[in-house]
């Protein structure tokens, strides 16, 4: 078996399990014992997963590895409380066996970051199916009230809206995937594309407010405040004029309801929002109040300093349970969740443990606020997706309501936040390229700010034509030709402000062609700065002719010294005519 065909049975594996993971249980297979498609995976991925991540890390010197380290010293923490401190019983192996899978989902995704096109295609693709699923499921719930908490609108407590086991997971996991699914315009950029995302947004959001958890309702907000700092460039305006929307709605809301009685009868969504002011201005009217987090988090402290090392898998739910029918100083009103995961995490797995947790989650964060895009367009997407869903989860793993550890999704976006930082290793970086020529970076003339343009026009000739092997392929103007008047209008755009002894190469173009243009037809090719970051100067370039639009995107130059440059291709120019130079056996 060739090592392309493996490669392709890896591929198609990893996206299986991937997607799968995503619905947890739900996906059972018949004559498998209550067996999903993604529990049945992890058993094979057990040793699959290592392998491939030996294999390809090797093959294409995948890094970091340090988060793989921490995360596998956190899961070896997990096996030994779990030996030593848990009650060997189904209900804790299950969670066992759920962190375990978690780890091989961020493995699995280190290994594709390997392969960026199926990187991309297998995570966006797996959340935009889950997208979809909660949207048709969750639409149905919402207009029917079938299985929705009791604190919502129906008697029962389950809800396979978020195919997990309540509404705090659901909310949190919207919350997780909102970012990715408001940025998809940002990756595809097509109407098609922007109109999905605007649609699944805007019900993922209708359907947390109907369904989902106070918690993920607050991360949703933090999402969109890290979304309009992070986001491509393109989508910040908006995002800002977005997120400033909801800020002053929210304050008219609060400031509304605050005048109102306490037994006046509101829509479901802004009982909510009463509700969650009431938390803020009575914390002590009876146990539906903060009253309760403090006493949880206060005796979950008591345990963690009395039991540093951990007290196991699922620890925190016992121990609780544990003062619920024996006299305690903390009145937690029978609740035996901590409602706050990082709580559970050191309550259960101890100092150690939630170390090597929070080393690992830091390292992520980190990597993706040090890492920057160069004007790629996917490590855009996935850098600012990740860094928002990321942040936002710091809040809906807190509180008011929070998940617990195993969470199959929120594993899905640490893989995700890692393989970025893969990429990104593997995508030259513009800076570091320019100081191995120099070690000085060059400045430019003042006065060239985001918003600045310039514009070239031309007129198609039969020698722009496409053509290929010097063949005509088709009598309009070729892609390439398109480009090269972009890159031109990039260049006449930064040339007025180039000192003396600088000068500038191009280093990335992220360019469509939407329409044909005939030869004899003028077209104009328009170059506006987006940024300038440290020696890159990244430009939005458009090409338009008579009847409009016909190319768009991005092309990004970096600034170097003319000198450096120029001793550059000497040294090229000196070793190309060495290689060309006969030996005295010819």
């Amino acid at each position: 078996m060739t090592q392309r065909v493996i490669q392709s049975i890896w591929m198609v594996l990893a996206a299986l399990f991937i997607a799968s993971s995503l619905f947890e249980g739900y996906l059972v297979l018949p004559g498998t014992h209550g067996h999903s498609i993604a529990s049945l995976l992890a058993r094979g991925f057990l040793v699959l997963a290592p392998l491939a991540a030996l294999f390809w890390g090797r093959q294409y010197s995948l890094t970091p590895r340090g988060p793989l380290f921490l995360l596998a010293g956190w899961l070896l923490v997990v096996a030994l409380t779990f030996w030593f401190a848990s009650p060997h019983i189904y209900y804790v192996e299950y969670y066992v066996w759920s962190q375990i899978t978690g780890g091989l989902l961020v493995l699995t995704s280190w290994t594709l970051a390997g392969f960026p096109k199926v990187f991309r295609q297998t995570q966006v693709g797996a959340l935009i199916l889950y997208g979809l699923a909660v949207v048709g499921v969750g639409l149905w719930e919402v207009h029917t009230g079938h299985h929705l908490g009791p604190s919502r609108v129906g008697s029962l407590s389950h809800i396979p809206t978020g195919f997990y086991y309540d509404q705090n997971s659901l909310g949190v996991a919207i919350a997780l995937i909102l970012p990715y699914i408001l940025l998809l315009g940002g990756l595809w950029p097509t109407w098609p594309v922007y109109s999905l995302s605007a649609l699944l947004a805007v019900l993922l959001t209708y359907i947390l407010y109907k369904t989902g958890s106070r918690g993920g309702e607050i991360a949703l907000l933090l999402d969109l405040a890290i979304l309009a700092l992070v986001a491509p460039l393109s989508f910040r305006r908006l995002l800002k004029w977005l997120f400033g929307g909801l800020i002053v709605a929210l304050a008219l809301v609060i400031g509304v309801l605050h005048t109102l009685p306490p037994t006046a009868h509101l829509p479901f969504a802004l009982e909510k929002i009463a509700h969650l002011t009431h938390l803020v201005t009575h914390p002590n009217a009876g146990p539906s109040s903060v009253t309760i987090r403090l006493a949880l988090y206060r005796s979950g402290w008591h345990a963690f300093i009395t039991h540093p090392w951990g007290l196991g898998p699922r620890g925190a739910e016992r121990y609780y349970a544990y003062w619920v029918h024996h006299k305690s100083p903390w009145n937690t009103y029978g609740v035996i969740d901590a409602h706050n995961m990082w709580l559970e995490v050191a309550m259960d797995f101890g100092v150690v443990g939630f170390l090597l947790y929070a080393g690992f989650y830091g390292w992520l964060l980190w990597g993706l606020m040090r890492l920057r895009p160069a004007g790629n367009r996917e490590l855009e997407y996935f850098r600012a997706a990740s860094l928002s869903s990321l942040v936002g989860f710091i809040v809906g793993s807190l509180s008011p309501s929070s998940v617990m550890i195993g969470f199959h999704i929120m594993w899905v976006i640490y893989g995700i936040a890692l393989g970025t930082l893969v990429m990104a290793q593997r995508i030259p970086n513009p800076r570091l390229d320019s100081r191995r020529l120099s070690k000085e970076e060059p400045p430019m003339r003042e006065g060239l700010v985001p918003g600045t343009k310039a514009t070239v026009t031309t007129t198609v000739t039969e020698q722009m034509v496409a053509r290929l092997g010097g063949q005509k392929v088709h009598p309009v103007l070729a892609t390439a030709q398109m480009i090269e008047w972009m890159e031109w209008a990039g260049r006449k755009l930064i040339l007025p402000y180039l000192e003396d002894d600088e000068d500038a190469v191009g280093y990335a173009v992220d360019i469509v062609h939407l329409a044909p243009t005939l030869v004899g037809e003028t077209f104009s090719a328009t170059a506006e700065l987006l940024a300038i970051d440290k020696n890159r100067i990244i430009a939005r370039v458009t090409a338009e002719n008579g009847r409009g639009l016909i190319g768009r995107g991005q092309f990004t130059q970096v600034l170097l010294p003319k000198k450096a440059l120029e001793d550059k291709i000497r040294d090229l120019s000196h070793h190309v005519s060495s290689d060309k130079e006969p030996t005295a056996n010819e």
